[in-house]
């Protein structure tokens, strides 16, 4: 049987404190800002492997909702391709 995860989302400063505070399954987030084309910033406290960790201890499934990556030469793509 499979079991329904429910969450929402919160800011990445401590994500599971927030899927805790809703009762939540699962908590979904940004790293950095979805607007910016930057690379990821993990702003948890002790970082990434904090973050895992604290995670798996609380029972609460992460969701990274939007990374951009960095891509210096990137390019609008043609509206109009020709063959």
């Amino acid at each position: 049987m499979t079991t329904l995860q429910v969450g929402g989302h919160g800011e990445q400063l401590d994500p599971i404190a927030e899927a805790e505070a809703r009762g939540a399954t699962l908590a979904q987030f940004f790293l950095g800002d979805p607007q910016a084309w930057k690379g990821p910033e993990i702003r948890y406290a002790g970082g990434a492997v904090a973050l895992k960790a604290a995670a798996q201890e609380a029972g609460i499934t992460l969701y990274v909702h939007s990374v951009r990556a960095q891509c210096g030469d990137y390019k609008q793509p043609d509206p109009d391709p020709q063959p």
